[in-house]
């Protein structure tokens, strides 16, 4: 029998990114679930309807759209990894803010999936007293709890980062992020447009920063 490895999914785009690591890795039985907490606790806060606004929530625009595209490459599903918890070799998973613990006999690999926002001084005091990384509410703690075996990053720059914010140096590989690095994949598109420059704004808003997207296009249009 083949071994297995599990996938913690979250967005679309982290969905997308574990995946495509699993067609790399045929000789493994690979399953996949959403991102979830450690316990009944955290089972119920994820499927209350109370955190659907993020990757957690059972019924969030994220889980509806990671759910489609699994559906369509016929990947297989483990809910929180309850069927086969204690046969997983691997676990993948894109955010280390939450670990979860019932994978003893499992290897735990982080691939960091693009920019973590800023550290705040909410940051800095969640790492002082050493809480959960995911009370700061955003993205500016992943990578750093030193939870897993092995973590993969986007560059030297993160790498530096994460080692200075507590994660071991030798558990750190410089690997870049495997959905946006394959640059010339992107040569040859249907976009109706040509001779522009795409502009990437922030998810600020979405993490309850304030943004005004409007005077940044024109700051770039300048």
């Amino acid at each position: 029998m083949k071994k297995k490895v599990l996938h913690i999914v979250g967005s679309l785009n982290q969905t997308k990114q574990l995946h495509k690591i699993s067609l790399e890795m045929p000789e493994y039985d690979h399953y996949f679930t959403q991102y979830f907490g450690e316990g009944i606790f955290f089972k119920w806060i994820a499927e209350s309807g109370l955190v659907d606004w993020t990757i957690m929530g059972t019924n969030s625009a994220f889980r509806k759209e990671q759910k489609s595209y699994l559906q369509k490459v016929q990947a297989k599903y483990d809910y929180r990894g309850e069927q086969y918890r204690d046969e997983y070799e691997l676990v993948f998973m894109c955010s280390d803010l939450m670990v979860p613990a019932k994978f003893y006999n499992a290897k735990l690999v982080f691939v960091q999936e693009g920019m973590t926002d800023p550290v705040s001084n909410k940051s800095m005091l969640v790492r002082k007293l050493r809480l959960p990384g995911w009370m700061t509410g955003d993205t500016s703690l992943n990578g750093c709890s030193n939870q897993c075996d092995l973590y993969c990053v986007a560059s030297e720059g993160y790498a530096k980062f994460f080692t200075e914010m507590g994660t071991d140096e030798y558990k750190i590989r410089v690997t870049g992020i495997p959905n946006f690095d394959h640059a010339a994949s992107f040569i040859n598109n249907d976009f109706p447009l040509r001779n522009y420059v795409l502009v990437c704004t922030s998810d600020i808003r979405e993490v309850g920063g304030k943004e005004d997207r409007m005077e940044f296009c024109k700051v770039v249009k300048i």
